[in-house]
């Protein structure tokens, strides 16, 4: 598969994510009226695009190991999508987070002396958080501050991170994107083993000797397609043909990658 084939399908992936969200604004959807899944959906497919087109340009330029790092993220965000697609209740769950981690935003500037000249001053929106984190914590049956609350919480336990690939059916990708890539994220010198010196009279090279990088765009509208449709469903846009065929053309895609580890 040629790269470039890759990145025009993860641009007409960008343009299928584009087409929902103006179906959605003709439709004259309001944030003040939507619930907190809603709102955690349209934020979901907002990030996709950006670590889509991230990871496109990055590959446009030539930088594909850096675009590493911001695949692994991508799966792992992706990887919570399907956990919560396979239990709604999942969904309300994470919807309610978004109250926590503005509560722990809202102490933070407090006690460093900045809530003042926070966008929270500004909007009036401080009294709003604290009013929906005492919510939060009243429905969920938790005391305190809570602060470090997530949305596992009272289910067995939060499962690894593998374990949630297996459970979602995403094993596919877990070895290579996941595993394998790990050493590259977290410890990052160890991709120089992807490289060789190449020296010649007269010639000094540095050469990078095999790859990880055939593919990558696929991945990233793969999981971009995957936000497209949670979204849909939420909203009903008209787009299910659209998207199907967008998935047949992955799937065909996919079958192509061949990994040079």
């Amino acid at each position: 598969m040629s790269q470039n084939h890759g990145q025009e399908l993860l641009r007409t992936t960008l343009l299928c994510a584009n087409e929902l969200k103006t179906s959605f604004n003709v439709k004259g959807f309001r944030q003040d009226q939507m619930s907190g899944p809603q709102l955690f959906l349209l934020l979901s497919l907002e990030k996709s695009e950006q670590f889509s087109r991230a990871i496109l340009s990055l590959c446009e330029q030539g930088f594909q190991d850096e675009a590493t790092l911001i695949i692994r993220t991508f799966f792992e965000f992706y990887i919570s999508l399907k956990l919560i697609d396979s239990d709604k209740a999942l969904l309300n769950r994470y919807a309610d987070f978004i109250y926590i981690v503005r509560k722990r935003k809202v102490e933070i500037l407090r006690r460093r002396g900045l809530l003042d000249s926070s966008e929270f001053s500004k909007h009036d929106t401080v009294a709003h958080v604290e009013q929906e984190f005492e919510r939060v914590k009243r429905e969920h049956g938790f005391q305190g501050s809570e602060l470090h609350w997530f949305p596992y919480e009272k289910y067995d336990k939060a499962p690894s991170f593998k374990k949630a690939c297996i459970k979602v059916g995403a094993l596919e990708w877990y070895d290579i994107i996941y595993q394998y890539w790990s050493d590259f994220a977290h410890a990052n010198i160890l991709s120089l083993m992807n490289y060789d010196f190449v020296s010649s009279p007269g010639q000094f090279q540095i050469k990078k000797n095999h790859t990880t990088t055939e593919g990558y765009e696929v991945i990233a509208a793969e999981f971009l397609l995957y936000a497209c449709e949670l979204f849909h469903q939420q909203f009903d846009l008209g787009q299910q043909e659209r998207l199907t065929h967008m998935g047949e053309q992955l799937h065909q895609q996919k079958k192509t990658i061949v990994w040079q580890l």
